[in-house]
């Protein structure tokens, strides 16, 4: 008699354990659908990353870009009066 009682309890934890591990196993493969998802969302914000990295590496060079325009550009005036100057200075008068 004692025996059945024994199995009784046993059966009653094993389907408790069972029950438990069922619902680990459900929680598991829900933390393996959220981690899928955020592996998708991390791809999308790296991607929006580089694409703003992007942007901003083409809009930090257009100042540069318009420096050295206007470096050229005072080159090319002081060069066009200092040809001037010599060539007034050898008589070649307008």
């Amino acid at each position: 008699m004692e025996e059945m009682t024994e199995i009784a309890a046993l059966k009653v934890r094993m389907d408790t354990v069972e029950h438990r591990v069922g619902e680990h196993g459900k929680e598991i493969d829900a933390l393996s659908r959220d981690s899928t998802r955020m592996d998708v969302i991390l791809a999308r914000i790296d991607q929006t990353v580089g694409k703003i990295d992007g942007k901003l590496d083409s809009i930090s060079a257009k100042p540069a870009q318009r420096w050295e325009s206007l470096t050229a550009q005072v080159i090319a005036i002081i060069v066009a009066a200092l040809l001037a100057v010599a060539l007034y200075q050898m008589g070649l008068k307008p």
